[in-house]
């Protein structure tokens, strides 16, 4: 029943119904953008057409629907969400009216995880059907070894599912600290930025020599959340013990820091 309660709340707060909307929009535009461009009149190079020189079939744009979509946008709807389910109801105190009832604090984060969660998977569902509907429409199936290639996108799709996860599981946390929704947000973009310069900045040192840096990025937040990218860059074990201890982590302290609080 809590998880119920909790995806009521999600699917009618203006951050999940965005969501919805811009993960049907990322699969539709997609496919029709790559279309566009193929078929853009006078696009060549060197004399050849675009569309004969690059290749494109149904898988490919769900692929590059999923990049789309995970470009920023989709995970902020979804750290807003969990930053207004939990952050927001710390605020405006209505998370005390849940906690009178008896009910233990951790089956209350597990019922919000579980609402956003599901959300996550719509939105992982209206961007991959549309996509990889109008790209066989469009662009037609790939020429050699289609079912591996539709089991790596959905494998890909999956991947994602988790890396949301990761995202959802870092947005409780911070929400049990910065009791502002925006300020949730605002925190995990300033994060997100610290964490893209370090790893700018170990790129560097490898680049210039300093082998030793690469043992560093799997320490960076992003390295697990870019997990779902091996799909097309070959997939990486290690970016999914990242991301595992990354869920664990912060689950773990999301639920210690969510039991000594004084809500009531």
């Amino acid at each position: 029943m809590m998880v119920v309660a909790e995806l009521r709340k999600t699917f009618t707060k203006g951050s999940g119904i965005a969501a919805l909307v811009v993960a049907l929009l990322v699969g539709m535009l997609t496919a029709a953008a790559v279309y566009q461009v193929q078929h853009m009149e006078g696009a060549s190079i060197n004399g050849t057409s675009v569309s004969e020189l690059v290749t494109v079939d149904a898988v490919q744009i769900a692929g590059y629907a999923l990049r789309v979509r995970n470009f920023f946008v989709l995970p902020m709807f979804l750290v807003l969400g969990m930053a207004s389910s939990v952050a927001g109801e710390l605020s405006d105190r209505t998370l005390r009216e849940l906690l009178v009832r008896p009910v233990s604090r951790g089956s209350v984060l597990f019922a919000k995880l579980t609402a956003s969660g599901i959300l996550s998977v719509i939105t992982l569902v209206l961007t991959l059907v549309p996509a990889f509907a109008l790209g066989a429409l469009l662009f037609g199936l790939p020429k050699e070894e289609v079912s591996t290639q539709i089991l790596k996108v959905l494998a890909a799709y999956g991947a994602s599912f988790l890396a949301d996860l990761g995202w959802l599981s870092i947005a409780m946390t911070v929400s049990l600290f910065i009791h502002s929704a925006g300020g949730v947000v605002v925190g995990v973009v300033f994060g997100l930025g610290l964490d893209m310069a370090l790893r700018a900045f170990l790129w560097a040192l490898e680049k210039i020599g300093a082998e030793k840096a690469a043992m560093l990025r799997p320490f960076t937040l992003t390295y697990g959340l870019d997990a779902w990218q091996g799909w097309s860059e070959g997939w990486e074990p290690g970016r999914f013990v990242s991301l595992t201890v990354l869920l664990v982590a912060t689950l773990t302290v999301a639920l210690a820091r969510f039991r000594r609080m004084d809500v009531l």
